[in-house]
């Protein structure tokens, strides 16, 4: 009686396959698994920064005769809020906070960098004092005395915040994210009659 005997090769190539094959299969489950994550979990949403206040806080307005001109400084302080929508840290380098007199820029500010954790926020403020010279700013004389016949000022912000996103530790993405408010100042009084802003992102 024969005895059929089995080769070890036939034995070898088949387990080489099943291991193929379930190696393939976990590729394919952790590629589905990943493009889920990156459309769901892992979507980049951009940051936001919203001004939450802005204050004046030191005044100076002075009027002088008989030669017509004024002079104007104003001390604002910014308060604003950043936040992070992300399953992934977002990390900002310094940014800049800007105020525009009818066009004219007339005071900038540094914001300090940081690091803002996953769904985290964090509280900005920045301190910008600026002067307005009817002297030294001729062209914005005719500007500056038709806002003191209607006894109010009108001034534009704008923050500018770089950052980076790290998700799982090795992927990055750079973005800036950006706010502007039209800020309206009364007069004699000199406080924040209005406050618009807009965040662009």
């Amino acid at each position: 009686m024969d005895v059929e005997k089995k080769n070890p090769g036939n034995s070898c190539r088949r387990s080489w396959r099943v291991i193929s094959v379930c190696c393939f299969s976990l590729i394919v489950v952790v590629g589905i698994v990943m493009l889920i994550l990156a459309l769901t979990v892992f979507k980049r949403r951009d940051p936001t920064i919203t001004v939450t206040s802005v204050k004046i806080i030191g005044v100076s307005p002075k009027i002088n005769f008989p030669v017509l001109s004024f002079q104007l400084n104003l001390t604002l302080v910014i308060e604003s809020l950043v936040h992070n929508p992300n399953m992934a840290s977002f990390s900002h380098a310094p940014g800049t906070f800007r105020v525009f007199y009818r066009g004219t820029k007339v005071a900038e500010a540094d914001v300090d960098g940081g690091n803002i954790s996953e769904r985290g926020s964090e509280e900005i403020g920045s301190r910008l004092t600026f002067m307005l010279d009817s002297e030294k700013q001729r062209g914005l004389l005719g500007g500056l005395l038709e806002d003191v016949v209607r006894m109010e000022i009108e001034v534009n912000t704008e923050s500018r915040i770089p950052g980076r996103f790290t998700v799982l530790r090795f992927i990055k993405r750079n973005i800036v994210i950006t706010s502007e408010c039209r800020v309206i100042i009364g007069l004699p009084e000199l406080d924040v009659k209005e406050r618009k802003c807009s965040d662009n992102h």
